[in-house]
């Protein structure tokens, strides 16, 4: 059952989200959106804080909130959404935890035309994305992605956080960046590679050069690849899916890394 948040509607009214009829009908949708608003119409209620990042039920039931919703394309909703949120989840649960870890979402308004959800003021957005941040141990970027996707049944793109940040900002028609500026793993890993050979020459112990000088040839090698694929060779889906996978990699050989030399 989905709820709304009261306070909304009504200043009178405490913070929890409760169900509709907490609000009288005269305040009622004033400042939010209602189940009424969907009834009838071929979109779904689609959750933007996803329920696949929450660990108790409470923390589930509480993102079944009208506020925490977008008329959703239900094929999407159902396909190749659910599939990215839930393929995040993992990735965060089993290569990001314990470390903080941040998730933003959002869509994109329909503004030209504005598209409406039937008999009703609610937009039917023409966008949905996503983005991921992991920090390591120091607080610093270690792996960061974001997705989009148009409203419809497509599978959201997949790329790094500067360039969503450029898609948005174009959706958007003003300058936009989802984490700020301040969560772009591929510029760490960049910055990586020369700072890998430096700092292992300066090692006090020969076994652990030994050991630092192929870490820092295997990320110099993952990231030829991946600059490979950036320009072009493969095709776009391959290079997506390839670019997705070797910086899980790097991550992986970064933070290990970091932590065995102090990188």
């Amino acid at each position: 059952m989905w709820n709304i948040e009261p306070q909304l509607d009504d200043q009178n009214k405490g913070p929890a989200m409760a169900p509709e009829s907490s609000v009288s009908l005269a305040k009622r949708g004033m400042y939010q959106a209602l189940n009424k608003d969907y009834a009838g119409s071929s979109y779904h209620k689609g959750h933007l804080y996803p329920v696949f990042h929450t660990n108790t039920q409470s923390c589930a039931d509480a993102t079944f909130t009208l506020t925490n919703a977008a008329p959703q394309d239900p094929s999407l909703n159902r396909g190749q959404w659910r599939k990215m949120e839930k393929d995040m989840a993992q990735w965060l649960k089993t290569k990001c935890l314990p470390n903080r870890a941040y998730m933003v979402t959002g869509v994109v308004p329909s503004s030209d035309p504005v598209v409406t959800v039937k008999n009703s003021t609610v937009n039917v957005p023409s966008h949905f994305w996503s983005a991921y941040c992991c920090l390591d141990n120091n607080k610093k970027p270690l792996m960061s992605r974001g997705y989009l996707v148009p409203n419809s049944n497509q599978e959201p793109q997949n790329m790094t956080v500067t360039d969503l940040d450029v898609k948005l900002s174009k959706l958007y028609s003003t300058n936009f960046m989802v984490f700020g500026g301040k969560c772009e793993a591929e510029v760490r890993v960049r910055v990586m590679v020369p700072r890998c050979t430096t700092r292992c020459q300066k090692l006090p112990n020969p076994r652990l050069v030994s050991r630092c000088r192929p870490v820092c040839r295997r990320i110099q090698r993952k990231l030829e690849l991946v600059e490979q694929r950036r320009a072009g060779k493969g095709g776009r889906r391959q290079y997506y899916l390839f670019n997705s996978y070797s910086f899980i990699q790097l991550a992986d050989i970064v933070t290990a890394s970091s932590r065995l030399f102090k990188l």
